[in-house]
């Protein structure tokens, strides 16, 4: 079940960052076939993740896609958008794209505080990904801005059954309710979404 939720969140948000008007290029780095096709099908570059041993798959993920951008866009703003955020809406995003684009190097924090939500940097080559425990702390002791006057969709990451029913009162894509509809339809999986 958790698997397919996060397949979920990944394709309803390819569909949402699609739609945002100050994204002139997007990047996927994915090892999943049905998310690269998805994605090529709203003009994504897919870079494929050949998910190789690491301790730190995240950070070596986005360290692909940051590379990659700075082959085709090394002048370009850039942001990282975690498939985590089942709640984020075009205009949301579009929002906080452009406070973000304020500063060199700005993060949004996660709902806690202590997490990360978006990363972005004025240019690929000023992206320092520290994503895991205590990201927020982390990017800003590495020089980043920390913005939090955001929609609260922008903050709503799930970690958590808790996260994940807030996240759905605040609005979720059609393939996550689609699934949490199915578990408040199943008795044994009530308590996931009660």
């Amino acid at each position: 079940m958790r698997e397919g939720l996060a397949r979920a969140f990944a394709l309803d948000l390819i569909g949402v960052l699609g739609d945002v008007v100050g994204i002139d290029a997007l990047i996927i780095v994915t090892g999943e076939p049905e998310l690269g096709f998805v994605g090529r099908q709203v003009g994504a570059s897919v870079v494929e993740d050949r998910a190789l041993p690491s301790a730190d798959p995240l950070n070596r993920a986005i360290d692909l896609g940051r590379s990659h951008a700075a082959v085709i866009r090394p002048r370009s703003p850039i942001v990282v958008v975690p498939a985590d955020l089942p709640a984020l809406t075009a205009h949301a995003t579009d929002q906080a794209l452009h406070k973000l684009a304020q500063v060199r190097s700005s993060f949004v924090p996660d709902e806690s505080g202590a997490g990360t939500t978006l990363l972005a940097a004025a240019e690929p080559s000023l992206l320092r990904p520290a994503y895991g425990p205590g990201s927020a702390r982390l990017h800003a002791a590495q020089g980043a801005q920390m913005v939090v006057d955001v929609d609260p969709r922008v903050r709503r990451d799930v970690d958590t059954v808790r996260d994940l029913q807030e996240a759905v009162a605040l609005g979720v894509g059609p393939r996550v309710r689609s699934i949490v509809e199915g578990l408040r339809a199943s008795p044994s999986g009530a308590c996931a979404t009660a």
